[in-house]
């Protein structure tokens, strides 16, 4: 790798999305999600490019409208990280970051971060990050997964079950069971799904065959731990950005008020489709991370109401 490593951030955005078809152009303030996310990028000091990877015309053409570099992709593509691999596949580069294509907010902090963290650990393959979980019911949730790291920061693995485990203080551990215990600080981490690859390890991850693990888990990143390969985990520095859109979008669908995050992990869909297609409204959005749709209520880190705002989640970062 050169002194100075070129680095391309690429967005894989899909059309057909079987949750809400076509949300890389759901409108935010004026703008499609997809153009948030590239100028979001773009404030990375470290890259050279974004390049938005899609696998329909309409994306870019949209693209390319507001000034953005889109690539046509094949359709067939299992996953956003082989729909990257296509695409620097043709280009020259030394780090490739994969930046997903719903994250309006991410901070280019984050971004930076991954990067460095990257061109900083010669052994690493990849680099991601991660945060500290501060509740029970994000401990027991499977769809936050959790990571294992050694001294050294280096991933040892990723589950979606709570590792690790409490053998002396649980028996039969569940969220109610253990709700008035005070979490261990520093015990479980969140995985930020933020990566950067070397691109020639992209370029032969991609054509591994899945592993037993990431079978059982579905999740890929096991793949690369599998066949030996560092994935080096840095701890957030910023803040934990949360953009789960099909968890917020059931709520407008729905007029359903959550009573705790339990609830609202529970209740999952795909309602900012109907919500755009029946009434053509649109999504406001700042970049303090306060989200407006009109007409609907407000929900902060507690899930208190009051008219017209919807803010996102902010959790604040490990110190």
């Amino acid at each position: 790798m050169s002194a100075k490593p070129r680095v391309v951030a690429v967005i894989p955005a899909r059309w057909a999305s079987t949750r809400f078809p076509g949300k890389p152009l759901a409108p935010l303030s004026g703008r499609p999600m997809i153009q948030w996310v590239v100028e979001r990028a773009r404030l990375a000091p470290s890259i050279n490019d974004v390049i938005v990877a899609t696998d329909d015309e309409r994306i870019v053409k949209a693209v390319e409208e507001f000034g953005g570099n889109a690539v046509m992709t094949s359709v067939d593509h299992p996953s956003g990280s082989d729909r990257i691999a296509e695409v620097v596949s043709k280009r020259s580069c030394d780090v490739v970051v994969n930046v997903q294509g719903d994250e309006p907010l991410i901070p280019p902090e984050d971004i930076e971060q991954v990067v460095q963290i990257l061109i900083q650990d010669k052994q690493a393959a990849v680099a991601t990050l991660m945060s500290a979980i501060d509740n029970y019911e994000d401990v027991f949730d499977p769809n936050v997964v959790k990571v294992v790291t050694g001294g050294d920061g280096r991933a040892l693995y990723f589950s979606r079950s709570p590792v690790p485990y409490l053998r002396d203080s649980w028996q039969n551990p569940s969220p109610d069971r253990v709700k008035d215990q005070p979490v261990p600080e520093r015990t479980w981490f969140r995985h930020i799904g933020l990566y950067a690859y070397r691109r020639d390890f992209l370029l032969q991850y991609t054509r591994m065959a899945p592993t037993p693990l990431e079978q059982r888990e579905k999740l890929e990143q096991l793949r690369i731990l599998e066949n030996g390969y560092c994935i080096k985990v840095g701890r957030l520095t910023g803040f934990l950005w949360v953009w789960i859109a099909r968890r917020i979008w059931l709520k407008w669908k729905t007029g359903s008020k959550f009573r705790n995050r339990k609830d609202w992990n529970r209740n999952r869909g795909d309602a900012l489709e109907e919500k755009i297609e029946r009434q053509k409204n649109e999504i406001h959005i700042c970049d303090r991370g306060r989200v407006v749709f009109p007409g609907q209520g407000h929900r902060r880190r507690k899930h208190r109401q009051s008219a017209g705002v919807l803010r996102l989640y902010h959790y604040p970062a490990e110190t």
